[in-house]
């Protein structure tokens, strides 16, 4: 059973509360994300719906207008009337046909015959260049203004569009822009657009004019589709209410699984929080020698693969459970309990081995100690007490400093280290700044090569390829080199035909128990690598 709480976890609840509640939205926000795209391309797809009605208008209109042409003598009798009307069951977009004065009046039409007076064409057009005039959404004045509709004008003939395309058009559409060389208008605002709603959407519009997309506003997202020729663009607004409104089941599945997800969430960190909160506050009493797990690891010599020494690794023993290193360190370094650590470690290991190791035997131990704790008047003292018995000289103590923590102050410790006996190895080698010079001053015994350079031998990778110019450098300052990592045969045989002297890894042996270790060594039989 875990042991207690140290203090109220409110803190921790609070902290994994806030996590979770980032969660949340984070997936709400991936999935209106979602949501956006879905509902921008079926809008854009109206949109191109609309472009593909106007095409055929357009055509449509054409057609007409060029018949319309070609027959000679048409007048507002009866007669006339009735042919124009005849044709407007051949066309699908057209209501009315109607015959314009020189004042580009309308004097009669299809549906109302000879009028009595008049009636002035009037609203915003846009001219083509074969003469052609547009109007959208402008008051037939034949109806007093009480229908809108589109019309088409070139010459005395005048075309009505049927008032239903427009709502073809014009559908989910809010505002409708047109292009005419330099000019640029309004062909279509929708009943709801505000003069400030339409001010936004032409900010929008004049921002890329000639391109399609989709924004998101403090009010909904925007979709505007341009047409490609450029001449026309479409834009509509939907407002988060109504997005809302029209996808309940999206909106609330999508609410449901946020939900879900961040108490999952919760219910994950909670513990983990709570025993990291809780391992920081037992550290100290957990880096006591009794809660130290000491495991040994064997160094093999490559070509012999004689067993020559181990290095030492720790567990931490916290009630039944183990805690490997990479959870312990972050809590050990903040509460700056390294040397407490190190110096239980290295003691508990030494008694641990001396206590087991056959005697006169030559063995390697190699301790990793954290660069605070490279003190070499310290490490002497702790290593060789003075009034207890000395280490047997049969048993070589190896210290293993880290190439990266290399700082001036640490190569001068590690300078009267090596002069008082200790052996030096630099450890993950490779991974740091080491240079020649570095090297010539620290006189190293051993250079380990990290295992990263190891991993991919089987590769031939770029990395893999460095290790015999390691092999070099460590013959330049007389070291040796040990690889560290090598989990196949494979790898120990390329390793030695590299010239690589030592090997450690889970091809060779897993750390162990001080009692697993000394079955290991009783019961290893080795087995010389052929010779390369």
């Amino acid at each position: 059973m875990p042991p207690p709480p140290l203090q109220s976890d409110q803190p921790i609840r609070t902290m994994a509360l806030a996590i979770a509640c980032v969660i949340f939205l984070v997936v709400c926000a991936l999935g209106m994300g979602v949501l956006t795209v879905q509902v921008s391309q079926k809008l854009d797809e109206t949109h191109q719906a609309a472009f593909r009605i106007q095409d055929e208008v357009t055509i449509e209109a054409e057609q007409l207008l060029l018949r319309l042409e070609l027959e000679d003598g048409i007048a507002c009798d009866s007669a006339n009337l009735r042919k124009l009307h005849a044709f407007m069951f051949e066309y699908r977009y057209f209501r009315e046909i109607g015959l314009l004065n020189g004042s580009n009046a309308l004097v009669c039409s299809t549906s109302h015959g000879l009028l009595l007076t008049p009636v002035p064409t009037s609203g915003e057009s846009v001219l083509f260049e074969d003469g052609t005039l547009a109007r959208y959404q402008v008051p037939v004045d034949i109806t007093q203004g009480r229908v809108k509709a589109s019309t088409i004008q070139r010459g005395r003939f005048h075309l009505v569009v049927e008032p239903y395309v427009l709502d073809l058009l014009t559908n989910q559409v809010d505002v409708m822009w047109y292009r005419k060389g330099e000019r640029r208008g309004v062909a279509h605002v929708a009943e709801w657009v505000s003069s400030d709603d339409l001010q936004l959407f032409k900010r929008f519009y004049l921002r890329d004019p000639d391109s399609s997309n989709t924004r998101w506003t403090q009010h909904g997202i925007l979709v505007t589709s341009a047409k490609p020729d450029g001449a026309y663009t479409l834009q509509t607004r939907l407002t988060w209410t109504t997005l809302l409104a029209t996808q309940e089941v999206f909106v609330g599945a999508l609410v449901f699984i946020a939900l879900s997800v961040s108490v999952l969430g919760y219910l994950t960190l909670l513990p983990y929080l709570r025993k990291r909160h809780n391992l920081e506050g037992r550290i100290h009493k957990l880096c006591q020698p009794q809660h130290v797990v000491c495991m040994y690891q064997p160094l093999l010599d490559l070509r012999s693969r004689e067993v020559i020494g181990c290095e030492v690794l720790m567990r931490l023993q916290d009630g039944h459970q183990l805690i490997m290193p990479d959870e312990a360190i972050p809590a050990i370094i903040a509460r700056q309990l390294t040397w407490q650590l190190d110096r239980a470690v290295s003691r508990k290991a030494l008694d641990e081995l001396l206590s087991h190791l056959p005697a006169d035997r030559p063995f390697r131990v190699a301790f990793n100690f954290f660069p605070d704790s490279i003190r070499a008047a310290v490490l002497s003292e702790h290593l060789r007490p003075k009034g207890q018995p000395d280490i047997p000289p049969h048993i070589t103590l190896d210290l293993e400093i880290t190439e990266y923590n290399m700082s001036e102050s640490l190569v001068t410790e590690v300078r009267k280290l090596r002069h008082a006996g200790f052996h030096i190895s630099i450890d993950d080698f490779g991974t740091g700044f080491s240079n020649l010079k570095l090297l010539s001053d620290l006189h190293p015994e051993t250079l380990k090569i990290d295992r990263s350079f190891v991993m991919d031998m089987e590769k031939r990778s770029l990395r893999s390829s460095l290790i015999p110019e390691m092999v070099l450098l460590a013959r330049a300052v007389g070291a040796k080199v040990l690889a560290e990592g090598i989990e196949t045969a494979e790898q120990a045989r390329l390793l030695q035909d590299m010239g690589v002297d030592y090997a450690q890894g889970y091809f060779f042996g897993k750390p162990m128990l001080i009692e697993n270790f000394m079955t290991f060594l009783s019961a290893y039989q080795p087995n010389p690598a052929p010779a390369a």
